[in-house]
């Protein structure tokens, strides 16, 4: 029997039960272009779509197999009409069988006889929903002019544009895309590629994009929404634009200056022009991501894109200018090379990270950005001293859950801080001359980690790939142990399993250590002052800010009362503009350090003051002021806000709920209990419900409620937020054995106050 005939015999035996818990999709039909068109109707949150495939059946099948998940599909307009190549123009084949495993999010179509090898064309039709779930094809609601407005737009990564469309969706699975979109009228409707034409009744409009380069699925994007713009060009000419919604472009001017610059910057150091003909980056409401880098249409939450001269603190535009240069380090590292499998996820988060410290590095040298790094990345490192940590490189990802669990800090700050060193070790130029090689090499193909070691390895001439490979395939981090044994030196190196935290091990001491680092922190504080020096560096403007919020947090009386006298002059007419941006977050942490239960005034001026604030940055500062309130009311009120519609997902996650403190640990996990089933699961997507997990559960010091935490998630067995449980428990574990070590010290107490009374 032929190889053929043996290929073919099999290939007849297959079916559906094969296909069915499986980690990838199979290879014997490979997508090149996907033709999608999608009516989206706002006003009844749907959508129709049609999309036609051209696929390229490789091995003899009955069956093609993709992804699709929460789709409508209209089974009698499926159809197959393959051997395009051969010039029969084979009559359409509808499939014999059509079944979707919802578990593992697939649709099968089986077909009576085996389809030709070559090039065919798969065409569905289907429906659905522009759901709030910040995940596929979603929508977004906002404040405009005192109106209610409604903006739909995407968020594909990692698994979730089978939420729009049935695809292929693997990193590995490339293909071109041509893109229509049919609109309202009076809306904007962005994508990948440039338009290049519009039909408009009057009522709807069509939109034809032109099609794109060959890209994974997770980096297909839309917007659709009344929209503004800013735009400039690059020094080659192309477009580049900030698109906002009404009012909001000024805003966007310190993010499009950046892009020209960066685009510069990685265009020589790649030595590979950006490959598409236009660059957009769109601010939106309510997008529960920093920023995504779809190719050519970069997303950015708001507070993550807008600057306001005025009203913005120096964090803030180092904050926009870290997210804009990771995202369009992305449009190289990511999009044009791609990762092959969530495996080496670090590949594109990773180099994006490191990329943006080069990228400021050489925009902005007076801000210093290297010398952050260590301190950018020590709750990377606390993670990773976790027993419960993972590699930079994670095998056996098997589902989409898996793949949400590595965008964390392992995956982008270590990664980028291997790759320092691994620049520190070979040197500037030798790093920038490799990996200009290796993204010539795999444009527009999928790479893995190894593909990148050996191209230095071809570059420099040296074997590095074994060096590497500990730092990627292993977690944690060395640490070496110096012993002198009479004239012996002994040097061992051991994993790190115990993490430096403070907890609550510190009652009856917990004034002496305040006084303690009050007092190390003093002399800097009276060198810096309490209002910024002209010229001064930027280095001190964050170190002056980030002392006097922690002598505000160490309940430092007379600091917090000079912040509040700060703010007198303000506090007739609600106006902080004249409030310099730098001294705003200590003002506001002193007002909610006072407020309570009896005195509330504070927090409804600061409250007045949010409702009415028309920059974003200005919002998330307030919001994170106001969950470091010590009193248990206000807490729980401000916990409450959290959850209401005037705060963005995003911002409750990250601005409000991450500074809850131990001592609001208690009122953090009744509210989560109380909220969870109801309220907390539709605030949050799976990507983020983790991060609420973490950020409550680790607050506790010992293990007492670890049994009651357990059985509460139990009956809401949940894969997003399993990992999160584990590590969380684990930090609890470690702060626990590091109190009772605390305790076991007797003599601690009295050295403390020692210290403590020397001044030092």
């Amino acid at each position: 029997m032929h190889e053929r005939e043996m290929m073919e015999t099999e290939q007849l035996q297959q079916n559906v039960e094969q296909f069915k818990g499986q980690a990838r999709l199979p290879k014997f039909a490979i997508p090149h272009n996907y033709n999608l068109s999608i009516n989206v109707d706002l006003s009844n949150f749907t959508f129709l779509g049609v999309i036609e495939i051209t696929i390229d059946i490789v091995s003899p099948t009955k069956y093609l197999v993709l992804n699709v998940v929460d789709l409508v599909v209209e089974q009698s307009s499926i159809w197959f009409s393959g051997d395009l190549l051969g010039g029969r123009g084979e009559e359409l084949k509808h499939p014999s069988s059509i079944v979707e495993v919802k578990d593992d999010e697939i649709l099968i179509l089986g077909f009576d006889g085996i389809l030709p090898i070559g090039k065919g064309i798969l065409s569905i039709k289907y429906s659905g929903i522009i759901n709030d779930e910040s995940r596929g094809f979603y929508r977004s609601t906002y404040e405009q002019y005192g109106e209610t407005q409604i903006m739909a737009l995407t968020q594909f990564e990692p698994t979730y544009a089978r939420r729009c469309f049935p695809c292929w969706d693997e990193p590995a699975f490339k293909a071109t895309f041509t893109i229509k979109l049919e609109v309202p009228s009076k809306l904007v409707a962005l994508s990948n590629m440039p338009v290049i034409s519009e039909n408009d009744n009057g009522i709807i409009k069509t939109v034809y994009f032109q099609e794109s380069p060959i890209m994974s699925t997770y980096l297909v994007a839309f917007v659709v929404g009344s929209l503004d713009y800013i735009e400039t060009y690059s020094s080659d000419g192309l477009k580049i634009r900030v698109y906002t919604r009404i009012g909001k472009s000024n805003q966007g001017k310190f993010a499009l200056d950046l892009t020209t610059k960066t685009l510069d910057f990685l265009k020589g150091y790649f030595s590979i022009p950006y490959g598409l003909p236009k660059l957009d980056l769109a601010a939106v409401p309510n997008f529960q991501e920093q920023g995504m880098e779809n190719y050519g249409l970069l997303i950015f939450s708001e507070d993550y894109l807008f600057y306001d001269e005025l009203s913005s603190s120096v964090k803030v535009k180092q904050q926009v200018a870290e997210i804009v240069a990771h995202e369009l380090a992305h449009q190289w590292f990511g999009n044009r090379v791609t990762m092959e499998w969530w495996t080496d996820l670090w590949l594109n988060e990773g180099f994006a990270d490191w990329m943006s410290y080069l990228v400021i590095d050489d925009v902005f040298p007076e801000w210093e950005k290297w010398s952050q790094l260590l301190d950018d990345t020590t709750a990377t490192l606390e993670l990773d001293a976790l027993s419960d940590s993972h590699p930079i490189e994670v095998l056996n990802i098997t589902s989409g859950i898996e793949a949400l669990e590595m965008f964390d800090s392992i995956t982008y700050q270590k990664g980028a801080l291997v790759i320092r060193m691994l620049q520190s070790y070979i040197g500037d130029e030798s790093l920038q001359k490799s990996i200009a090689a290796y993204i010539k090499r795999y444009s527009y193909l999928n790479a893995k980690t190894e593909d990148l070691w050996n191209v230095i390895q071809e570059e420099i001439n040296e074997p590095i790939g074994d060096m590497m490979s500990t730092w990627t395939k292993q977690e944690g981090y060395p640490v070496i142990n110096v012993m002198l044994t009479g004239n012996v030196l002994e040097i061992n190196q051991i994993g790190l399993t115990i993490v430096d935290l403070i907890a609550d091990a510190k009652p009856e001491l917990s004034n002496d250590v305040k006084l303690l680092f009050i007092n190390l922190l003093q002399s800097h504080a009276d060198k810096l002052g309490w209002d910024a020096r002209k010229n001064e560096s930027q280095s001190d403007t964050l170190l002056r800010k980030q002392i006097q919020n922690t002598f505000v947090l160490l309940g430092h009386e007379k600091t917090i009362n000079y912040a509040i006298e700060h703010l007198q002059p303000f506090t007739s007419n609600t106006s902080t503009i004249a409030l310099s941006p730098d001294i705003k977050k200590v003002v506001y942490l002193s007002i909610m350090q006072t407020v309570t239960t009896t005195n509330r005034s504070g927090y409804e001026f600061l409250l007045k003051l949010y409702r009415e604030a028309d920059d974003a940055s200005e919002k998330t500062l307030i919001l994170s002021c106001f969950t470091r309130c010590l009193d248990p009311n206000i807490l729980l009120e401000s916990l409450n806000f959290l959850l209401s519609s005037e705060v963005q997902p995003l911002d409750a996650l990250k601005s409000g709920l991450y500074n809850v403190k131990q001592a609001g640990r208690d009122i953090a996990w009744r509210w989560l209990k109380e909220n969870w089933d109801d309220k907390i699961q539709k605030k949050w997507s799976e990507v983020f419900l983790p991060y609420v997990v973490s950020y409550i559960v680790k607050l506790f010091g010992t293990s007492e409620k670890e049994t009651e935490i357990l059985d509460f998630f139990a009956s809401r067995s949940n894969p997003a937020i399993s990992k999160a449980l584990r590590q969380s428990f684990n930090e609890v574990m470690v702060k626990e054995r590091w109190a009772q070590s605390v305790k076991n010290e007797s003599t601690l107490g009295d050295t403390l106050k020692a210290i403590v009374g020397k001044g030092f």
